[in-house]
């Protein structure tokens, strides 16, 4: 038996018509520009993709985009939170939101409605190959009002799925069976649901509150997606095990991993291994072949950077694996230390190669904050510039900020610009509001709550932020931590694993 090779990304993934560069597109600007585009392509049937430098910046377009075109939906693609080649496995929420995020790729492309798409990921998630699309296609367990289900073939489904069984649900991914009951919170659903049965047959499907458990609206149909990235069903796990043997020769000793899989349990960390379960794998853009791509203007050093540290981190477990086995043979020892070494998969077969990621740059358009670069591709001016930020006024001794905003405002607004005041939360807006008050600044003009920290001017739209004014924030964002995030689970450490030093890398 000989490996499949790794699928490639495919010539016509990226929209041929790419390669400009787009200028003019301060942070605020991007997302409307974004939304334009996405309105442009649904006339062709098309979806828009924009790759961001990092998980921040795509959270932030995610944010813009939501408020300013609200007509627009965006899909969030988001990469691992863990080290290429670690021994943990990446959160199981950001793992949910990844199948979500591709199974609603599938049904954009097999929706008759073309409406404004967008698609934002980063590029450490483009760069990462991904579940197969018929593979996840198929894996849908569809449940109807009046319809039958066998609650053992259900439940058989969520386990190989990766759902957790619970006496109560209230996470994402976890079921509860109560005799004819069955909860289900399953991934890119808002709320659970609770399946009544009579029998076999489905005689209600409601969804409840995960805190309160009482039901709350009716449903005649519920469609379940898997929440991990791949299957343990018996092809899958056959189909991994001989892979394995295959990538790194007879299982001779106590190999957790390899045990787990053929047992058909989770493993922790076994992600990394997620080729061997299929027969190749996709990427985001074998999803919808034909977007029109755009990425930030650092992302090229950004998938730089990352072709640099799984080269490193592979290298790393190359030469690790190397060592034990020489301890192995010193010691002439017939106990195998397989189950210490770490078998890396190559590079490859995970991620995309250098060259299959100049051809996705070579044909992506590259979206500019500021002014015109001196190049010889194509260009295109977005229409905005960066906003005021009176930091000049508020540098000198007796400095009228305030002043000089309503000066300002007045001569943005005979230009016919809408004015819009960003601030960060209601408590430094009422504050703000009430600065402007003090100053007899009228406030007719909308004060919305938005992530924004500098302004921007278009030619319909005027965005002044706190910051600009004041030079600070009031109050600063909080954004949610998981508490299990892969550098906390200490319990998943072993000898021999790879750390990552703050000023001398990998040791």
């Amino acid at each position: 038996m000989t490996s499949p090779a790794p699928k490639k990304m495919p010539e016509h993934s990226i929209k041929k018509e790419g390669g400009r560069q787009i200028f003019g597109a301060p942070e605020g600007q991007d997302a409307r520009l974004l939304a334009a585009r996405a309105r442009e392509a649904a006339q062709t049937r098309n979806v828009v993709c924009h790759i961001a430098s990092d998980d921040l910046r795509a959270n932030s377009l995610c944010e813009l985009i939501a408020f300013f075109a609200p007509d627009v939906e965006v899909v969030y693609f988001p990469a691992w939170d863990c080290l290429p080649y670690d021994r943990v496995s990446p959160n199981a929420e950001i793992v949910a939101n990844r199948v979500a995020a591709l199974s609603r790729l599938i049904e954009w492309k097999k929706s008759d409605k073309f409406l404004p798409r967008v698609l934002i990921t980063t590029i450490n998630a483009a760069m990462q190959r991904t579940t197969p699309f018929k593979a996840l296609d198929n894996s849908g367990f569809a449940v109807k009002t009046g319809g039958r289900v066998e609650v053992a073939r259900l439940q058989e489904y969520l386990v190989e799925n990766g759902y957790t069984r619970t006496d109560t649900v209230r996470e994402h991914g976890e079921f509860a069976i109560r005799g004819g009951i069955i909860d289900l919170f399953a991934p890119a659903q808002e709320l659970p649901v609770r399946i009544d049965l009579f029998g076999d047959e489905v005689e209600s499907i409601r969804t409840f509150d995960a805190a309160t458990q009482r039901t709350e609206g009716k449903l005649e149909f519920f469609s379940l997606r898997p929440v991990t990235e791949f299957f343990l069903d018996s092809e899958s796990i056959q189909r991994f095990r001989a892979g394995y043997r295959e990538s790194f020769g007879a299982v001779t000793g106590g190999d957790p991993l390899y045990e787990a899989v053929s047992e058909g349990r989770r493993y922790n960390g076994m992600d990394h291994w997620l080729p061997l379960f299929f027969e190749r794998l996709d990427t985001i853009f074998d999803y919808i072949p034909d977007m029109r791509v755009s990425m930030d203007q650092h992302a090229g050093q950004a998938a730089e950077q990352r072709l640099a540290q799984v080269k490193d981190f592979y290298e790393a477990r190359q030469t690790l694996a190397e060592s034990l086995k020489k301890r192995s043979k010193k010691k002439d020892s017939d106990v195998s230390l397989t189950g210490t070494v770490y078998h890396a998969l190559s590079p490859a077969r995970l991620y995309a190669s250098e060259g299959e990621w100049n051809g996705i740059a070579a044909q992506a358009d590259t979206v500019l904050p500021f002014g015109a670069p001196e190049t010889e591709t194509a260009i295109e001016d977005a229409g905005a510039r960066k906003g005021r930020d009176f930091a000049d006024i508020r540098a000198l001794p007796q400095g009228d900020v305030f002043g000089a905003l309503k000066t300002h405002m007045v001569l943005l607004a005979s230009q016919g610009k809408k004015i819009v005041i960003a601030c960060y939360s209601e408590g430094s807006r009422d504050r703000l509001k009430g600065m402007m008050d003090h100053a007899a600044i009228q406030t007719k003009h909308e004060m919305i709550i938005l992530g924004l920290e500098h302004g921007f001017v278009a030619d319909d739209l005027a965005v002044l932020t706190e910051q600009d004014i004041l030079g600070d924030r009031l109050t600063r964002r909080t954004r949610k931590k998981k508490s299990d995030n892969f550098l906390t689970e200490v319990s998943s450490l072993n000898e021999g694993d790879l750390v990552v030093h703050i000023d001398h890398g990998i040791g």
